[in-house]
């Protein structure tokens, strides 16, 4: 058994994208997540049983509007740039 007492231990959780589907314990300090053990290998103060549910890591919406950045490209002007350093220096987008 894993000598780290733990604030929260997340139990009998399956990790999303693994392939194994094997039951682990997700170990919590504070805020971060400190360990993933086999389950039943961690010593916690307090557990949160998952029944078998699913983790995942937290996501991040990364989609963009590429119909209203396109909009936006009569706004740029770039005929006198010539560099990178010109662009960075010269540009900015006005508010329609």
């Amino acid at each position: 058994m894993n000598s780290t007492h733990h604030h929260l231990v997340i139990t009998n959780t399956r990790l999303a994208g693994h392939p194994s589907g094997a039951l682990v314990d997700i170990a919590v300090d504070g805020d971060r997540i400190t360990a993933v053990t086999p389950t039943g290998t961690t010593r916690p103060a307090k557990v949160l049983d998952a029944g078998g549910a699913f983790a995942t890591a937290g996501l991040t919406d990364g989609h963009s509007h590429w119909i209203w950045g396109a909009g936006m490209l009569d706004w740029l002007d770039l005929v006198d740039l010539r560099s990178l350093d010109d662009i960075l220096e010269g540009t900015s987008i006005p508010t329609p």
